[in-house]
This record gives structure tokens, sequence and C-alpha cells, in this order.
């Protein structure tokens, strides 16, 4: 039901933030000897490009959020009343600190004109994040799409084996590129490894929303146009995250997210693809209609689920 939007905007975000651990590892090498000038600066362009990178992130899921909701609702009155009302309040809340302006938005009539028209989704702010991307402003910005509490309580959960939380290390990455901002010299420099390593903390903190959103509207939209994996094996028996399809009905590759969807009460998960196996060879990608395959997820597989591709 336009889910593919927000697999989109995950494909390009992951893209980006892989392509950054590339640059610092690259880069780390770069550093001449006790030249302790050009470490402070690589660090803090490290820290700048993180942030932007989980901004950028944050962006693209809200427009693919708004993109998906569209897809829903053809006019604003078609969404349950909370979004309908967000929408008209943050959208008339803008246009109104516009009206002021002597620099107005280009859009300004049009985005009037069409506050519950076909065209709502073009100038809604409905999904916009105004802030830095604090973990306080995420939980915000999820609760305002009405995605449930259980759906994120994950953020304040510690993290890994760590005390931390998912929130509190993207908070630290937020606070560290305010700093820096504003001119502050950072004092503490990380190597190559553990800058990585925060990128992939970033990276997993928006994965996690990617998960959430898709499983959120999925539950209160439908699978409208989700890809079907595949006819489940039954009498093939893998560990408790991988389930045996007898033939694929769509391709699919490692990081691919996929919806479980339970036959009956329950309420769908989100995991990605984390392996692919074929005749006992693991894979990247595997096409459509290939047979006897054992698709591996990052969720653990219940029982009478139907798999769709997101």
């Amino acid at each position: 039901m336009g889910d593919r939007y927000i697999e989109e905007a995950w494909r390009a975000s992951a893209e980006r933030f892989d392509q950054l651990k590339l640059y610092v590892n690259a880069s780390f090498e770069t550093i001449p000897r006790g030249d302790v000038d050009y470490r402070v600066n690589l660090y803090s362009s490290w820290i700048l490009l993180a942030y932007a990178a989980t901004e950028a992130a944050f962006t693209k899921l809200g427009n693919a959020s708004l993109q998906t909701l569209k897809v829903a609702a053809g006019v604003p009155g078609d969404l349950p009343p909370q979004l309908m009302a967000a929408h008209q309040k943050r959208t008339l809340a803008y246009l109104s600190a516009q009206a002021t302006s002597e620099r107005k938005d280009s859009n300004f009539q049009d985005a009037i004109s069409h506050l519950d028209s076909v065209r709502w989704a073009e100038f809604s702010r409905l999904t916009a994040i105004d802030r830095n991307v604090w973990s306080d402003v995420i939980r915000e910005w999820c609760d305002r799409l009405m995605v449930a509490e259980a759906k994120i309580s994950w953020m304040k959960a510690p993290f890994g084996d760590s005390s931390e939380s998912a929130a509190s290390r993207l908070d630290k990455l937020v606070s560290e590129r305010n700093s820096i901002a504003h001119g502050e010299v950072p004092e503490n420099l990380l190597g190559a490894d553990l800058m990585c390593g925060w990128i992939d903390d970033a990276r997993s903190f928006f994965e996690r929303c990617i998960c959430a959103m898709q499983a959120h509207f999925v539950e209160r939209f439908g699978t409208f146009d989700c890809r079907h994996l595949g006819e489940v094996d039954e009498k093939v028996t893998l560990g408790p995250s991988t389930v045996a399809i007898k033939k694929l009905d769509v391709a699919v590759s490692v990081g691919d997210h996929v919806c479980l969807v339970p036959v009956g009460d329950g309420a769908p998960r989100v995991g990605s693809i984390i392996s692919i196996q074929s005749e006992g060879v693991s894979l990247q990608a595997v096409e459509i209609g290939r047979e006897r395959v054992a698709i591996g997820l990052s969720r653990q597989v219940r029982a009478n689920s139907l798999f769709e591709v997101l």
C-alpha cells in the first residue's frame, strides 16, 4: 500500500551510511603523524557528516511516509481523525508564519488552496521534522503519526551489551554535532573504528524506525501492494528465524525488509533479510522463481504467518 516508498528511503539512506564509513576509514589513513589540528578537523567533519546523513535519512522517511499516506488517503478526510487534525494544524501553522514573512514560499497560494484537496500531500507539513533529530523529537514524530508506543519502546531499552540506550547514542551524536557546529573544539577524538561504530548505531536506530513505520502502516492500512515472498514449505524446519520457501514469488536481496503478517490475531512485525541460501550456497540476492530457498530474518518466525516483501 505504498510501503515501497519507505523501503526506497531505507535503501538510499543505508547506502549513504555505508559510503560515509568508507570515507571515514579512507580519510583516517591520511592523517599526518603528530598533526593534531588535522586530526581535530577531520574528526569534526566525520561528526558533521554522520549527523547530516542521519537527519537526511529521517527527512527521506518523512517524505516517504507522506507518500504512503497519500496512497492510503486520496484526501485528508480519508485519514484517521488524529492524522487529519495534525495535518491541518501543522500545515496551517506553517502557512500562518509564511503569511507574515517577507519571503513567502513560492507554493504559498497553492498550499492554501489544496489543504483538503487531492493534492494535499504536496504541501502538507504532517510528517515534517522541524528540529534536530534528538530521540525525543523522533518519538514525538512517531506519536504524531500514531505509531504505537510498543513499536518504539526499544529506543529507551539497553542497546546491545552497553548500559546505554539506542536513544542516548543518537542524542550523543546530536550533542557532539551541535557543539562542533557552534565552534567548540572536540575533546575526545575517536579513531575510525569507533566512529564507524557510532555511524552503525545511527544506522541501526534509523532502520528500527523504518521497521516500526512499515509495521504501523501495514497494520493500519493493509498490504495492498506488498509482494508475497512465496509459499512456505511447512515440512522443512530450520532455525527459529529462518523460513523455507518452496518457490520465490519475488526477487529479494540481503537487507530487504519483510513483514510477518499473522493469520488471525496479532500485530504485524517487520524484520530484515540477513541471509539467503539455496542449494547450500549463501547468496546476496536471488531471482524470482528460484526454488527451495532458505531466508534468514532478523525476527523470529511465528507459525501461521504470511511473509510480505515491502
